[in-house]
C-alpha cells in the first residue's frame, strides 16, 4: 500500500480505511492478507509514522523495543474486516512486562485499530493459549466478535481485533 504522508501523516489511517472498505466489498469470509506500508518512494514508512498516522499511542517503553520491520493485517470475519499488526521486535527481552504495564490503556490507545466501529465493553486483561503462543486478551461486549489480542512470540509482536483475526495471524506466520 502506497501512502504519501509528506503533506498528512493521517493519509496513513484514510488510506487504511479505504483498503478496508474495498477489502471487506472484494474478499471472501475469512480471508486474510498481509500489507506493507510504503511511502510514495517505495520506502516504508517508520514505526513513529505508522502509529501518529493511524492515531495510535505506544508508550515509549514499547516502541524502543519494536523494529522498523512491520505488516499490517486485514481479515474478513461475519462481512466486517478486522484489522492486526506484527512488529518484529529489536529485543523481545521484557516486552511481556511492559505490554502488561500498558494493559490499562491499551484499548484506548489501540481504538483506531476498529476502524469505524466503536467497542463497548469493560473488564480486565485474561491469558489463554493458542498453539505455542501465549496470548492476553480482552473481550468487547460489542461489536459481536470483537477483542483485543496480544502476543509476543519469539521475536515479535502480534496484535489483533479479534480473537479469530489473532490466530490467524499467528497460523500464518508459523507457515512462513
Amino acid at each position: 500500500m502506497v501512502v504519501d504522508i509528506s503533506q498528512n501523516p493521517t493519509e496513513i489511517k484514510s488510506a487504511i480505511q479505504k483498503f478496508a472498505t474495498e477489502f471487506a466489498a472484494s474478499a471472501s469470509e475469512n480471508d486474510l492478507v498481509e500489507v506493507k506500508i510504503v511511502g510514495k518512494d517505495e520506502k516504508p514508512i517508520g514505526k513513529k509514522d505508522f502509529f501518529s498516522g493511524v492515531g495510535v499511542t505506544v508508550p515509549d517503553s514499547v516502541l524502543m523495543k519494536l523494529s522498523e520491520d512491520y505488516s499490517l493485517f486485514a481479515r474478513k470475519e461475519s462481512g466486517s474486516v478486522r484489522l492486526g499488526f506484527v512488529f518484529k521486535t529489536v529485543t523481545s527481552s521484557g516486552l511481556a512486562d511492559e505490554m502488561k504495564n500498558w494493559e490499562p490503556t491499551l484499548e484506548t490507545d489501540l481504538a483506531p485499530l476498529y476502524i469505524e466501529q466503536a467497542t463497548a465493553g469493560t473488564g480486565t486483561f485474561s491469558s489463554s493459549q493458542y498453539k505455542n503462543a501465549d496470548i492476553r486478551y480482552f473481550n468487547f461486549s460489542s461489536p459481536t466478535d470483537t477483542s483485543l489480542d496480544y502476543s509476543v512470540i519469539s521475536n515479535f509482536l502480534v496484535i489483533g481485533s479479534s480473537k479469530d483475526t489473532t490466530r490467524a495471524i499467528l497460523d500464518y506466520m508459523s507457515q512462513k
